[in-house]
């Protein structure tokens, strides 16, 4: 089981919760699953609708299952919407 902890910067909430709906499905299509998902304060950075930050804890059954969603043909199709709701994206692989 390989684990998978994503901080994304989120820039537009309302189009990131419809990319999230998206995405959610092609990433059951390659086992994986949305475990926990934390909305989290930056220390000296103001939370707003347009402006948060989410920790999203995923599970896959294995590496290269996540490796395969990642550059899945219809996660690739979602690009542009994807620019138009996150900021930044940062990507944690457990080791174990």
């Amino acid at each position: 089981m390989s684990e998978i902890i994503v901080i994304l910067e989120i820039k537009d909430a309302v189009l990131f919760e419809a990319y999230e709906n998206k995405v959610l499905e092609i990433m059951k299509d390659h086992g994986g699953q949305l475990v926990r998902v934390f909305n989290v304060d930056v220390a000296g950075v103001e939370s707003s609708p347009s402006n948060a930050t989410e920790v999203h804890h995923l599970k896959f059954p294995d590496l290269q299952k996540f490796k395969n969603y990642r550059v899945d043909y219809q996660l690739l199709a979602l690009k542009e919407k994807r620019k138009e709701a996150i900021q930044n994206t940062t990507i944690l692989v457990s080791k174990n």
